[in-house]
């Protein structure tokens, strides 16, 4: 199975094939193989994201998915599997950013609601 995945960062969109095998994957995984694909395709690829002087100010920067939507609109949850969803050809739109808004009370992440069920770690 191959899903067709609109990747959304700033002003730019661009559209990957991707395969899944048998759509056995998540959602998560989808996301995170985007933001791959998304830095691969600059010309110099992915730059050190911790690099002060290079991180956000350029398309090479590494991303983070932090929306996800289904053909229909639905939002997925990020640990549902693709084929639960997807059939061979769908489109998925991923946002994603490269850099992270923080509190300014605590500094903690200021999370969508996707990216606190994809990468919180609490139960």
């Amino acid at each position: 199975m191959k899903i067709n995945v609109r990747v959304i960062f700033d002003k730019t969109s661009l559209t990957f094939e991707i395969p899944v095998g048998m759509g056995d994957k998540t959602f998560k995984w989808l996301g995170m193989v985007a933001c791959n694909r998304f830095g691969a395709s600059a010309p110099n690829g992915s730059l050190r994201r911790r690099d002060p002087a290079r991180r956000g100010m350029n398309d090479n920067a590494t991303h983070q998915p932090t929306e996800m939507a289904l053909p229909d609109g639905q939002i997925p949850h990020p640990n549902a599997f693709l084929y639960d969803f997807l059939n061979d050809g769908d489109e998925v739109k991923i946002h994603l950013v490269d850099n992270q808004d923080l509190s300014r009370v605590d500094g903690t992440p200021q999370n969508t609601k996707w990216t606190k069920i994809a990468f919180n770690h609490k139960h």
